[in-house]
């Protein structure tokens, strides 16, 4: 999609500063939304919410641009100067930020230490700013220097807000000292001091032709004042509450009064006249909560805390639109200044934008990642659970950064949760003032405790982890038995104020941080109060232990941390260096150090001896939790998790899960790995260009990458995302001439220079680079005319042109501008191309497999038989090359790359091809590595060989070829499978995971963007891997032949290629289980493409897809001389070979041999022999891990071993029946 670019016209700095990208965590607000605005271009919102942030949005697509956490509390206004090159935010924190909008860049932050800001406003020629605060405050500041330029002195009472004149000349505030007053903003001077008529003032403003101004008060009193004369015009009667807010129409004419019967008096200013009242006509209260004129005062908007807003025409002051869609009080609005669309922001911090025509949503301002709650290491430091705001539970594996839902079933808050000491449970509060015990590995609740009485404040496991002690928020605590799920001691009466809990190692005290600036600390076999410790001088936040319980650590909100000797209750150091409050501390493992998190975004490893700071690491957001095992901290910041090594504080990854099924992860140097779906939700933003994911992909994408930073891989070099990215050039206009035989695109360069452009067409690219040679990537701008005339891949109907640029750097594209247009065209019956291949029988023995040869026919078969069906048999088009189909065609490079010259020549924008590719799959490494299929060409199983041109060239089809090879087929449905292995690698144990190259996934990713293919690749790490099925088909084989038998049909007949590459996915890992090299298949789809059927089967048919039933598994067996203690005749190699030929000979034999030593669940034959001159008898067993299945005995003589060994073989077979 085409995104905007702004031009905000800067007057107060000449030069923008360099903005360097900042990644989005999009996160919407979580408490009640205090004021929305537009900028004065409609094109961005600002809001600002109780939940300490202000955010500014896309008008147009909702997308989150900016996230200002800066404040340390609620965020009451926001407001973009008059020509929106700046925005102030306004805190409850006393303070007021000045930004830059199109950089995000903080200008001047004005804090009033214990004086509290009350409001805020722009002159009309940004140049000042107007600060009201308490004890009578009101200053100007220029904004050029952040300098006062004069207060005014005049009030005695706290200020509530102070408004400009639209010309500037003019200044009115209002007071809780009684009165309204008017001042010279030029000089401060004070004009006039007029009485409110009460000392509890809520609003004043001037009209926009500055000739008058109004002061409305609590108790409903709003008096209108001429503003040369000072002179009161009228009073009239408007709400009595902090709603009285009434406002004048734009063109001065009017006046609008909310009152107290939930409806709007218009009054004309010139004669007084109540021209109209705008009723709600609801049956209960409604109380108004705000009035709204349109920039061009065509409409009235009214909006109420119970009722849903309406929008009126003021022409005639008719009803226009009542707009539905918000789920909780609307306390805030405006209109877009085209007048055509307005925002909404509710006391949940729900955001909308409507079409005030029609009344339909626009967009929800609601973020796309909910923020995490807490994060807890296991007691291995290989989990984390992570609570998340919607309530939510789930568990990291640390390791490979794997997530995992978990749902109790039961109604969970997310305030905290924490592993039990044995790392088999996870304790979380239940919403009922319940605790929830969870076991880890089912995700299933093992204990539920009731009888709290209160809102939980903490709980935590014994160090036995057999039981929990809680407190709540009103004081209550008591220890809980998880064998009875009873309460076995309260302690009640010692545990006021709590904020945290803490067993001793011994599990015969508990720790209580207190609010009252102490701790307690508690014997639990008597519930007394054994100490106290004094010294905080606020808030306690927590307490801990070291590992042998004589010293305890403290953190409290004075900023210090303080430690204890927890026999005497002696303070023994206090240590300083956070910067706000410290919200926990630990003891390291043995002691010797203290680790503390605070407010300040600050983690400080101290010497537990000396009180000296060892370290500080500066966080990402609020540090939660320390692992000494793995020396790695946690922090969170909204829905980021970010991990730091603790020897040298570096960060390792920041990491984010959103939805059931998508995440993300980000490195500093900024190589990210992500899920599809997250691929095309994530974004950094530049100023205000919007970067997403997929258009870094090129350069940054690293498949695996959580992994391989926690296993301490190197990464591959890149260049840091922590400057400006040069951006990609802008396409300016799309130009059809000629009945869209061709098409002129203007390509704008924004400063990155002009690289390489691709063009799409209906999704399949027509040409990689579109510049002719004698373009200069330097140049502002660039025509490029594209020929269409006659273009295979046009269709007749719609069509869709796109162009992606790039930078002439190569690491930024566009996200593609998009053109669509009708064509005409014949339009010919579809028709299906099948290209099954398969690889088993190499050039070279090494490389030589069982099941892919034979797979590639049994696809075949199957998919024709669908095919047939749905397309018809003249329809249908197949092409088999397999090492199996002797004397068929063969699967030589040669004749694979003449099958699609063949098929190129008979196919059609509207037909399909479906390709299958079964064998040896290959990766070189490097960046830019490329996936390479080995043909029957191939000979050797080392890669080093294929890194030779010639020899690569010659045995294998790499996956740019492959690329070209389908770009001459016109078919614009196409299907790619790749069941394939990796070569070169020998494997002992099965269970031990092994990964897809990141450089395979991401030659995938390319074949499908250039493509439009959809992907799915089953790919082993190994080829005993792949050959590991109970099947003797592949399991990516088996799974869509499964899914085609009818697990994975549409409507029980027909074959979609999306249901089929789902139930494939999900399938492999199941068949695959305890196979460490066997990955869960990818599947590789382009965005926003449709599925496709690919086949019809009724039963008869179903009943013909050549699917095989499942089979015994063998592995190596193990025989020795009972004698000699050693294998001195190769019996078991000998009876492997038997058993491994069996496999492979016979497609119906019940038993699989895998070349491997072990296996879960697998058979093996074990067992000795002993020797007597030529006699051998031989005493062997079929074993099943370690339990006996069959035990056996068999004779015969050294000279005839062979007969011998056939006679095993049989009695082995035989057993099976």
């Amino acid at each position: 999609m085409k995104k905007l670019f702004y031009f905000l016209i800067i007057t107060i700095y000449n030069v923008l500063p360099q903005t360097k990208p900042e990644l989005i965590l999009p996160v919407g607000h979580k408490n009640k939304i205090d004021a929305v605005s537009y900028s004065p271009d409609g094109k961005l919102i600002l809001s600002a919410s109780w939940d300490n942030t202000a955010k500014l949005w896309d008008a147009e697509t909702g997308v989150l641009l900016r996230n200002i956490e800066a404040h340390r509390e609620e965020v009451s206004d926001a407001q973009f100067s008059p020509d929106g090159s700046l925005f102030f935010t306004l805190s409850w924190d006393q303070s007021i930020k000045l930004w830059e909008t199109v950089s995000g860049k903080l200008i001047h932050n004005f804090f009033t230490e214990g004086d509290a800001v009350t409001g805020a406003s722009f002159s009309p020629d940004g140049k000042r700013l107007l600060i009201t605060g308490y004890e009578g405050r009101v200053e100007v500041r220029d904004l050029a220097s952040g300098n006062v330029i004069f207060p005014l002195i005049g009030h005695s009472g706290s200020i509530e807000t102070g408004r400009f004149s639209s010309d500037g000349k003019l200044i009115v505030t209002i007071a809780w000292d009684g009165t309204v007053k008017v001042w010279d903003s030029q000089t401060g001077a004070l004009i006039h001091s007029l009485p409110t008529g009460i000392n509890w003032p809520v609003m004043a403003d001037f009209s926009s032709d500055t000739k008058y101004f109004f002061s409305a008060a609590y108790n409903g009193t709003v008096r209108l004042w001429e503003t040369s004369t000072g002179k009161m015009i009228s009073e009239y009667r408007g709400i009595p509450s902090e709603q009285n807010l009434p406002v004048f129409s734009p063109d001065s004419k009017n006046f609008a009064v909310p009152n107290a019967g939930d409806s709007v008096n218009v009054y004309e200013i010139a004669t007084g006249a109540n021209i109209a009242t705008l009723y709600l006509f609801s049956e209960e209260p409604c109380n108004i909560s705000g009035v709204h004129y349109s920039d061009d005062g065509s409409k009235l908007m009214v909006t109420f805390f119970q009722s849903n807003p309406t929008i009126w025409r003021t022409a005639d002051h008719e009803l226009l639109q009542v707009i539905f869609g918000m789920e909780a009080l609307v306390g805030t609005a405006n209109f877009n200044p085209d007048g055509n669309s307005a925002v909404f922001g509710d006391y949940h911090g729900k955001i909308i934008t409507v079409d005030v025509e029609s009344g339909k949503q626009l967009s929800n301002l609601a973020g796309k990642t909910v923020s995490v709650n807490s994060a807890n290491f296991n007691p291995d430091g290989d989990k984390i659970v992570a609570t998340y705001d919607n309530d939510s539970l789930k568990i990291l594996d640390v390791l490979t950064g794997k997530a995992r839902s978990i749902n109790p079933g039961e109604s969970i808050v997310s305030w905290f949760s924490g592993f039990s000491p044995d790392g088999k449970k996870i304790l979380i509060p239940g919403m009922d003032y319940s605790l929830v015990v969870i076991d880890v590995n089912s995700g299933e609740v093992k204990n539920r405790i009731t009888g709290h009485d209160g809102f939980l404040v903490a709980a935590e496991f014994s160090p036995e982890s057999d039981k929990i002690v809680s407190v709540t928020m009103d004081s209550s605590a008591s220890l809980w038995n998880l064998t009875t799920n009873k309460e076995e001691k309260n302690l009640s009466g010692v545990c006021g104020d709590p904020s945290s809990i803490a067993f001793s190692p011994d599990g015969k005290k508990i720790a209580v941080a207190r609010r009252d600036s102490t701790t307690s600390i508690i014997d639990l076999a008597t519930g007394k109060v054994t100490l106290t410790l004094y010294g905080h001088t606020s808030f306690v936040n927590s307490a801990r232990f070291n590992k042998t319980g004589n010293k305890i650590v403290t953190a409290s909100l004075d900023q210090t941390v303080k430690v204890w000797d927890a026999i005497s209750g002696k303070e023994l150091l206090t240590l300083y260096g956070h910067t706000y409050s410290v919200t926990s501390a630990y003891f390291d493992d043995e002691g010797n150090k203290i680790i503390s998190f605070g407010e300040d975004k600050q983690a400080i490893i101290w010497d537990v001896n000396s009180g000296e700071i060892l370290s500080k690491i500066n966080l990402k957001g609020l540090g939660k939790d320390v692992n000494f095992k793995r020396d790695m901290v946690v922090s969170h910041k909204n829905s980021l998790l970010t991990f730091y090594d603790l020897t040298d504080g570096y960060e390792l990854l920041s990491f984010a899960t959103f939805g059931t099924e998508d995440w993300f992860v980000t490195h500093p140097s900024g190589l990210f790995d992500a899920s599809p779906g997250a691929m095309e939700q994530m974004y950094y933003v530049q100023g205000l260009d919007i970067i997403e994911f997929n258009q870094l992909k090129d350069k940054y994408w690293e498949p695996g990458l959580f992994k391989k930073i926690m296993n301490s891989e190197q990464l591959r070099s890149v260049a840091a995302i922590d400057k400006e990215i040069e951006l990609w050039p802008e396409v300016k206009e799309f130009e059809f001439s000629g009945n869209y035989e061709k098409v002129n695109v203007t390509v704008e360069n924004k400063g990155g220079g002009i690289g390489k452009i691709q063009v799409l067409l209906n999704g399949k690219e027509m040409i990689a680079d579109a510049r002719g040679p004698e373009l200069d990537v330097s140049q502002n701008t660039a025509l490029l005319s594209i020929d269409l005339k006659n273009h295979p891949y046009l269709v007749n109907g719609d069509n869709k042109i796109e162009i992606i640029t790039w930078n002439k750097d190569g690491n930024l594209s566009s996200p593609g501008d998009v053109a669509d247009f009708l064509f005409e065209k014949e339009k010919l019956e579809p028709a299906i191309f099948i290209v099954s291949v398969g690889v088993g029988d190499y050039t070279g023995e090494k490389l030589d497999l069982k099941y892919a040869g034979k797979d590639a026919g049994d696809i075949f078969t199957a998919l024709n038989v669908g095919a047939q069906h749905l397309f018809s048999k003249e329809r249908t088009f197949s092409y088999l090359l397999s090492t199996d189909n002797k004397p068929g065609l063969m699967p030589t490079k040669v004749n694979i790359i003449k099958t699609f010259n063949e098929i190129a020549k008979k196919a059609s924008s509207e037909d399909v091809i479906v390709v299958y590719l079964a064998g040896h799959g290959m990766n070189l490494g490097g960046e830019e590595g490329d996936l390479h299929y080995l043909t029957q060409d191939a000979f050797s199983a080392n890669p080093e060989v294929y890194k030779d041109e010639s020899v690569r060239k010659s045995t294998t089809i790499s996956g740019v070829e492959l690329i070209e090879l389908l770009k001459n087929v016109a078919a614009l449905k196409q299907v790619l499978i790749i069941d394939a292995c990796a070569s070169g690698k020998l494997v002992d144990n099965l269970a031990e995971k092994r990964d897809i190259s990141s450089s395979v996934i991401k030659a995938m990713e390319r074949m499908k963007d250039r493509t439009g293919l959809h992907i799915i690749t089953g790919s082993a790490a190994d080829a005993v891997s792949y050959e590991a099925s109970k099947y003797g088909q592949g399991l990516l084989t088996y799974s869509i032949l499964s899914g085609m038998r009818g697990l994975a049909l549409k409507d029980n007949r027909s074959v979609d290629i999306s249901l089929l590459m789902q139930h494939a996915r999900e399938m492999v890992p199941k068949l695959a289980e305890g196979i460490g090299g066997i990955q869960e298949p990818r599947i590789f789809s382009p965005k926003g493409a449709e599925s496709f059927d690919i086949g019809i089967l009724d039963d008869k048919e179903k009943s013909m897809i050549p699917l095989s039933q499942e089979k015994v598994i063998f592995i190596n067996s193990v025989f020795m001389d009972i004698t000699e203690l050693s294998d001195h005749l190769n019996l078991a190699e000998q009876i492997d070979e038997k058993l491994s030929g069996i496999s492979e000979k016979s497609g119906n034999a019940k038993l699989i041999f895998w070349d491997v030593k072990s296996y879960p669940g697998a058979n093996k034959l074990s067992g000795t022999y002993s020797l007597s001159g030529d006699n051998i008898e031989i005493t062997f067993k079929i074993l099943q891990d370690k339990n006996t299945i069959k035990s056996f005995t068999k004779k015969g003589t050294k000279s005839k071993l062979d007969q011998l060994i056939n006679d095993v073989i049989v009695a082995v077979v035989e057993s099976m029946k």
